[in-house]
């Protein structure tokens, strides 16, 4: 298992954003998940897991401990009529085994970014379809402990243990024709095209909606909609997202957040609460 000293973070970010972290470990199987998590408790290591970094923000101050990305840690196989995928699958080679297969549900989730690991952690949803609603149970490390857990899940979040780092998550998907399945792919591919600035240094929404509203929409009301600070700057085609336009430091969009949320409550008596996570903020010690 090889580690990785003063790795500069932004190379894990889709925002293209961050300092280094003392330490990387890009752990490839489950065995060498156990030989990290040993290292951490044996010399007390602050420590913080990613997959993909695609909805994360790093600080410009990088990270005083270990980062785990488990973008190494790829796979899947089908037992029962159930999928099991190790945590740092892409969730676009999740769908396409299930188009190859003929097991469906998840094609409305194509274009996100992330991992099975982050999408489960977030219950990352799109189109009215969520992750969780399709998670049977999930494997993983607790206190040094292998446990298994059958989490329950919140808008954006699964109610798993502070701590909990997922190797391995159990999915049950249903039988869907292949051509249903394709028009719905296409149907969400051209969606996410024309409503969201793709190809752009971003981190996915940065707002959850509040009940029965659109953060993006209330964003775009208050006026914010293109205003930058620095090189961080509210997407014109998607208020709800950050883009990175060159050089923009977390310090900046950090206070682009800040700015946001003020004038929303200012103007809409509306508090927006973040769903890009900001690290290092509550980290494992």
């Amino acid at each position: 298992m090889k580690y990785y000293k003063n790795f500069p973070l932004r190379l894990l970010s889709s925002f293209r954003i961050g300092g280094n972290a003392d330490i990387l470990a890009l752990p490839e199987t489950p065995e060498e998940v156990q030989e990290v998590m040993e290292k951490i408790s044996r010399e007390r290591i602050p420590w913080v897991v990613v997959g993909r970094g695609t909805n994360v923000l790093f600080s410009d101050e990088g990270f005083r401990g270990m980062v785990i990305s488990t973008i190494r840690m790829r796979g899947t196989r089908r037992e029962d009529g159930r999928v099991k995928a190790f945590s740092g699958t892409s969730l676009s080679s999740l769908i396409s085994q299930n188009l190859r297969t003929g097991f469906g549900g998840i094609e409305e989730l194509v274009g996100i970014p992330g991992t099975v690991g982050g999408a489960v952690w977030m219950n990352a949803g799109s189109f009215g379809v969520e992750t969780g609603r399709f998670v049977k149970r999930v494997r993983g490390i607790l206190d040094g402990e292998w446990r298994e857990e059958r989490p329950e899940f919140e808008y954006r979040k699964a109610l798993l243990p502070s701590g909990f780092l997922i190797v391995e998550v159990e999915f049950e998907f249903h039988p869907r024709e292949r051509k249903e399945m394709e028009e719905v792919l296409r149907e969400c591919v051209k969606r996410r095209k024309r409503t969201q600035p793709l190809g752009e240094k971003s981190a996915g929404c940065v707002f959850r909606n509040p009940p029965g509203e659109s953060a993006g929409k209330l964003i775009e009301d208050v006026g914010l909609k293109g205003f930058c600070m620095g090189d961080a700057c509210v997407s014109a085609v998607h208020a709800n997202f950050i883009v990175n336009r060159g050089n923009a430091r977390a310090k900046d969009v950090l206070e682009l957040v800040k700015l946001i949320k003020e004038r929303v409550y200012e103007k809409k008596g509306i508090l927006l609460e973040e769903e890009i996570r900001v690290i290092p903020e509550k980290v494992q010690a």
